[in-house]
């Protein structure tokens, strides 16, 4: 009776019960449940054209950092926030390796995140809002990709991948090390304005038509 009653619960969930039975070995019972039951909040971002959902979870604040909060330490990019140092990543550079950015010569926006007890700033070009997203699988071709857990389908059928913020933090960090160690001093020259390596846009702090608002935003400085 017990077992019937969980089959009914799951298939009424569009998943379904199976029974592997092994002669001598025993029985086992398989639930399969459909990913769409998986949903989580996540702040929406996007970065050049691609958008990126992070999970709230992870998320402390948003800021806008002036250029004069930016510095380089140890040839790593940082701010300051209430007195804490802040190690900076544009998420640009998880899509385009070959990028390094130079000291902005204007504000960018900042998404803090939790990282091993400390926080760490995604620098991302425009806030789309707070949504609740449907979490689906990478399939083959993504599934090996550090920084992703995930890919959801947004209301106008375009897609945004659930970044996967401690192996993301990782990777980015990894490849900042790498970089600062065969360019120990490209990092910290300050490119100037209209600088190839300045590509980003103006920090757009406004939310896309119809989404949600997005959080609060403070700005830091050095």
């Amino acid at each position: 009776v017990g077992l019937d009653v969980v089959r009914k619960n799951v298939e009424g969930a569009g998943g379904r019960v199976e029974i592997e039975s092994t002669p001598g070995r025993g029985t086992a019972f398989v639930l399969v449940l459909p990913l769409t039951l998986a949903t989580l909040r996540a702040l929406l971002v996007r970065v050049d054209r691609d958008v990126y959902a992070i999970p709230l979870a992870s998320v402390a604040e948003v800021l806008q950092v002036e250029p004069a909060g930016v510095t380089s330490l140890q040839g790593r990019w940082a701010t300051t926030v209430r007195g804490r140092v802040v190690p900076l990543f544009w998420l640009r550079q998880y899509a385009e390796p070959g990028f390094r950015p130079g000291r902005p010569a204007r504000p960018v926006l900042a998404v803090l995140v939790h990282h091993q007890g400390r926080w760490v700033g995604l620098v991302v070009d425009r806030l789309l809002g707070e949504q609740e997203v449907v979490v689906k699988g990478l399939g083959r071709l993504l599934a090996g990709v550090r920084g992703l857990s995930g890919v959801t389908i947004l209301g106008d059928g375009s897609l945004a991948l659930i970044l996967d913020v401690p192996a993301l933090i990782a990777c980015l960090a990894a490849d900042a090390a790498r970089d600062a160690a065969r360019n120990p001093s490209d990092a910290s020259r300050d490119p100037g304005p209209g600088s190839s390596r300045d590509r980003g846009s103006p920090a757009e702090t406004g939310p896309a038509g119809g989404e949600p608002t997005p959080p609060r935003e403070t700005a830091a400085t050095a």
